[in-house]
Order: C-alpha cells, then structure tokens, then sequence
C-alpha cells in the first residue's frame, strides 16, 4: 500500500522539472548526482526525457537508507546509473540515520527534525491510518550509516565537476553544502 501511495504522491503533487533544469545544462557530458534518492524517480524523470543522449550521462545516487538499493534495481541495470548507499553530509565517518517507520519516504534523515515536529507527524499519521486502517502506526527508528562530504567523494571519485546536482535529504541540505565548499568555491556544480 505505501508503494501505491508514495507513487500516487509523487505523480500528482511533485512537479515534473526534469527538463526544464536539464536544459541549463550545456555540456554534452554531463555527471548528474541524486542525493536522498530513495526510489529514484528524479533520475528516471531525467532519463525519460533525455532516452536520446545517454551515454553521455553519469549518474550518481545517494541515499542513507539501505531499503533503496532494492527500489532501484532497474536503474542500476543501466551501466552508467551508479548507487552508494552513504548519506551525503558535512563530515565523513558515521552517524545516525532516522527512518520514518510509518512512512519511509518523508522525514527519514541524518536530521530529526521532522521527527520532533509533532504536527507534521501527527498529520502525516492520520493520513496513513486513512489507507491503512488496520495497520499500527510506528514511529522513527536509527541505524548508523556511512556519511561522505561531496568534496571527498568526487576527489577519491576523480570527478571534477557536477552538472547537476538535485538534493533531497529532508532537512539535512545545509549540512550537504558545508561538504561542499571546494567544490562550490571552484564553481564546480553547475546547476
């Protein structure tokens, strides 16, 4: 049932900018990261619109959680998708990782900030007892995860620059841009 619900979501209230970023991108080879992937639907927007170039296209997913590695099999079929199952920060080493038991995909984060804010738990609870009336509703759990700073990845990655760069870490954006100052001193993140 979450599958259908986090699928109906993201159909009909997420917006479809794939394109229109995609068309800031002037490089013919492009290296595209996807932090806080869970499911990959950005990436396959991506790869929907632009089927024609490619093979010119690196992807790289990222996502703390390990449950995504399993939702993203398709893509990593395509030998230039790549998936590291680390949460993208501002140190490398490990921390805890929050899971959203009641509804994975919204609020699971290095950050618990959505965890504390009782009314955006409480409405979301509801929410999920409407599709699933007969289910108990959970609340968050931790598991330790590896955590990298971008500039270390793409330096021990030997990748000069991103293309384009998409971020959904559900709270934790700010943490993933202070492990990223060479890079975006450099201006080497396009988009």
């Amino acid at each position: 049932m979450e599958k259908i619900i986090y699928y109906l979501l993201n159909k009909f209230l997420m917006t479809n900018v794939e394109k229109e970023i995609l068309s800031y991108i002037k490089n013919k080879k492009q290296t595209i990261f996807d932090i806080g992937c869970y499911k990959g639907y950005f990436t396959k927007g991506i790869i929907e619109k632009e089927e024609s170039s490619l093979k010119s296209k690196k992807f790289y997913l990222f996502d703390g959680n390990p449950n995504s590695k399993k939702f993203l099999k398709d893509l990593l079929r395509m030998k230039n998708v790549s998936f590291f199952n680390i949460a993208i920060h501002n140190s490398n080493g490990k921390k805890k990782f929050f899971i959203n038991n009641f509804f994975e995909p919204s609020g699971s984060s290095l950050v618990p900030f959505y965890q504390k804010d009782l009314m955006w738990n409480y409405t979301r609870k509801i929410f999920m007892k409407l599709f699933k009336p007969f289910t108990k509703i959970s609340g968050y759990s931790s598991i330790n995860v590896k955590t990298q700073t971008l500039d270390s990845f793409c330096r021990k990655k030997k990748i000069k620059s991103i293309d384009l760069l998409k971020i959904d870490t559900e709270g934790n954006e700010y943490n993933v841009f202070n492990g990223a100052k060479s890079l975006l001193k450099n201006n080497k993140i396009a988009v």
